[in-house]
């Protein structure tokens, strides 16, 4: 008995010695932060089928992977993949950061069309720099860059001089720091002729239409169409003009959760100062066909 006692004694006296060794505490904090690295993955897993369960398992095409989902596997669906969510600065040159928190997009690259969310910065093999045309448009009541500084999906058309015109309904066009809007398109090459004339109609997402007319296109140009502003009213669903179905529309918004869709001067709220915007517009009416 006294020899079990003082085995167990000096088992006790050798797990105290252990406890304070230079080893047990790092291997506790290893513990610890092994415990902690494995509800993180949880979580991240849990998020990540979360936002695929929103998304209906997977992103589609033009949709925006957020910054901080695993890639691998890729969240695009069969078919598509991972590009740089970048635009082209107003020196038409590929910026070194992304527009989105250094997010990427889903899209089907290489199949031979150049998508309203491609360009020459992420999927050259579709949009070649030497179909690139820049142009510069101005929208009413934005004087400067918008606290809601989104891209404007824009519809674009040119009508040549002679032939058919050619609409490019999406195209994404950024805010710059002076109030202006800067976007890229990428026509045919038999668009861009330097022996003819060209127009071109420009009709925001919640603005009339307007026409340019007598413009000479050339690849690597940009045009500044800031002459004409686009005047904003006409809203969503639109019809080509504004009125007082428009003005009872926005109206009704003010009380109501907020809508970019009817946020005219972009600075995130819906308020009489929108409103004021719709009314000068009321003068003009129609858009320019």
């Amino acid at each position: 008995m006294k020899k079990i006692k003082k085995s167990s004694s000096a088992c006790c006296k050798k797990l105290k010695e252990f406890s304070q060794s230079n080893y047990f505490l790092p291997s506790i904090l290893l513990l610890i932060i092994i415990i902690l690295a494995l509800i993180t993955v949880s979580g991240v897993q849990k998020t990540i089928r979360e936002r695929l369960k929103a998304g209906g398992g997977c992103f589609t095409a033009g949709k925006t992977v957020p910054s901080d989902m695993p890639t691998d596997p890729s969240p695009c669906c069969t078919g598509l993949a991972l590009i740089r969510n970048v635009q082209p600065n107003e020196q038409k040159t590929c910026p070194s950061i992304t527009v989105d928190e250094k997010s990427t997009l889903c899209s089907n690259c290489g199949n031979g069309a150049c998508e309203p969310w491609e360009n020459h910065c992420n999927c050259s093999q579709d949009c070649s720099e030497q179909r690139m045309l820049g142009l510069k448009i101005k929208f009413q009541c934005i004087n400067q860059k918008p606290a809601k500084d989104s891209p404007q999906k824009t519809k674009v058309k040119i009508a040549p001089q002679s032939g058919q015109s050619v609409e490019i309904p999406n195209t994404y066009f950024y805010p710059l720091n002076d109030g202006f809007y800067f976007g890229v398109i990428y026509p045919e090459e038999t668009l861009l002729d330097s022996t003819a004339t060209s127009a071109i109609y420009v009709k925001g997402p919640k603005h009339l239409q307007r026409k340019f007319d007598n413009l000479t296109l050339t690849a690597g140009q940009t045009l500044d169409l800031t002459t004409k502003i686009l005047e904003a009213g006409d809203l969503p669903t639109q019809d080509g003009k504004v009125d007082r179905s428009d003005y009872d529309t926005l109206v009704s918004k003010i009380s109501e959760p907020y809508s970019e869709n009817y946020d005219l001067n972009m600075d995130g709220g819906i308020n009489m100062v929108d409103v004021s915007c719709l009314i000068d517009t009321l003068s003009v009416k129609y858009e320019e066909e």
